[in-house]
């Protein structure tokens, strides 16, 4: 997929987004989080995970409080230490990612503990997850040593690696200001992985087998940064990336029903790729609405929104004046800094 990056122009925000809610997070001893490492909008519920805290709290629609998992908290039978990662199942189970203790642990909506897997060692470690189908399952396993960080398919049933695909760099943990913070994305039916530092590609994952075959390779000609040249130091791969002002490479990588969508860091700013599905045309466009306010990467995508969580302090800095309405705005001035974070809810024009 060939970009030109000098072909940027002014982002015209309001062809792509009708309004922006503000949906506040209720605020009590039981529902305050410190930070959101990763949020899904399930059956008209927010579960955000807060992964210092381990703890996974659940907001109705509203924005209003439901329960959290602190009660799971602990070392007994049916509780969890940690939360690396989490996933909603198929059939509405809330899987938790416990690398400390090689599981993946199940629970209802509730909470209630439903059964448990555990994870081989060989793919250790792990940062990430997402369930397939039954019994089969992908993992994105950063390294540490000479091996390069890979993605893993591993069969359950067949209590083995199906199939796996490796990362340019041996050391992910990459001190660059905008990553993508979940490697697996969902559009329809289909299954995407993209490796969580900059890179150039995004893989689909056939759900039944496990296949994993490269679907989107970006391609900015001159401005094309060489991944394949990579010397096997992240350090070094680090200082480029950061000091980067004469390459342009994606950041952040995600699609719905209408649009193939990249932010995009070129000399040293972000821009927003959008490809059209229905009209196979694609544009490169400045982060910023007509009055300044910008637009950062979504915490969730469905085919209707775009969502970001966002704290009290960045809301002057994101929320464009023309997409409110009055009653939105009214909301806005009754956020408190030590309130929650809010959720900018941006409606996708059909």
């Amino acid at each position: 997929m060939a970009i030109n990056p000098d072909d940027s122009k002014q982002l015209d925000m309001e062809t792509l987004f009708s309004s922006i809610d503000v949906i506040p997070l209720e605020s009590s001893t039981a529902s305050l989080f410190s930070r959101c490492d990763k949020m899904i909008f399930y059956e008209g519920k927010y579960y955000i995970l807060d992964k210092k805290a381990a703890c996974i709290f659940v907001y109705d629609k509203d924005g209003t409080f439901l329960r959290n998992s602190k009660s799971k908290q602990g070392y007994g039978p049916g509780e969890y230490y940690c939360i690396v990662d989490f996933e909603i199942s198929k059939d509405g189970y809330i899987e938790i990612l416990d690398v400390s203790a090689y599981k993946i642990r199940k629970y209802d909506d509730q909470f209630n503990f439903v059964g448990e897997i555990n994870i081989p060692r060989e793919l250790y470690p792990v940062s990430t997850f997402k369930c397939l189908n039954n019994g089969l399952y992908a993992f994105y396993s950063p390294r540490s040593s000479k091996t390069n960080d890979q993605i893993n398919i591993y069969s359950f049933k067949q209590n083995r690696i199906v199939e796996n695909v490796k990362g340019y760099i041996s050391i992910p943990t990459l001190k660059v200001s905008a990553t993508q913070p979940y490697s697996f994305y969902e559009s329809g039916k289909d299954v995407f992985f993209s490796f969580p530092y900059p890179n150039d590609k995004v893989y689909k994952i056939d759900r039944n087998e496990g296949h994993i075959s490269e679907v989107i390779r970006y391609d900015f000609g001159d401005y094309s940064f060489p991944f394949k040249e990579l010397d096997s130091h992240a350090a070094i791969f680090e200082d480029i990336i950061k000091g980067s002002k004469n390459y342009a490479f994606p950041i952040y990588r995600g699609e719905n029903k209408d649009f193939l969508f990249a932010f995009i860091m070129y000399q040293e700013k972000q821009s927003l790729f959008l490809y059209g599905k229905m009209s196979k045309c694609s544009n490169l466009y400045s982060c910023q609405f007509h009055d300044g306010k910008v637009l950062l990467p979504p915490t969730f995508v469905d085919d209707n929104y775009w969502y970001i969580v966002a704290e009290r302090g960045w809301l002057e800095y994101m929320v464009a004046e023309t997409l409110l309405d009055e009653k939105t705005k009214e909301t806005i001035k009754k956020v408190q800094e030590e309130d929650n974070p809010v959720i900018l809810k941006y409606s996708v024009q059909n």
